[in-house]
């Protein structure tokens, strides 16, 4: 008999929530974690995230982990990320009536959040000429 080889990309079919998130955590390096507060968090929103949390990735590589916390309030969609970055936490917030538009301010907020602390944490004193 052959063993099924699967690749490193993809899970395997047949696992269950726990074993596939361990798969995520392992594949980006950090923990993501998805919390709804008055919501059901799907297959597709949970998808959304990771699709745009991938973006982040650009402007920090030493991302340790993730908290995206979704709400609704009536006819609010709140969403709220906590980002923990080397020795400091980056928290954005947004809200709108849309659940996926709440999502996207918050991660273009977490973006100008980031560029502008490595901006703060660069050295800009130029080399002299020798």
């Amino acid at each position: 008999m052959k063993k099924k080889s699967y690749s490193s990309a993809q899970p395997k079919r047949g696992m269950d929530m726990a074993s596939k998130a361990k798969f995520e955590e392992d594949s980006l390096g950090y923990r993501v974690d998805v919390i709804g507060r008055n919501v059901q968090i799907t297959e597709p929103i949970r998808a959304y995230i990771w699709d745009k949390l991938d973006k982040i990735e650009r402007f920090h590589n030493h991302i340790m982990h993730v908290t995206v916390t979704l709400d609704i309030q009536k006819l609010e969609h709140l969403c709220t990320i906590l980002l923990k970055v080397d020795h400091i936490q980056v928290k954005s917030h947004a809200d709108s009536t849309d659940m996926y538009v709440s999502i996207d301010r918050a991660i273009d907020r977490l973006q100008s959040l980031l560029s502008r602390y490595k901006s703060r944490i660069q050295d800009h004193h130029k080399k002299k000429l020798s």
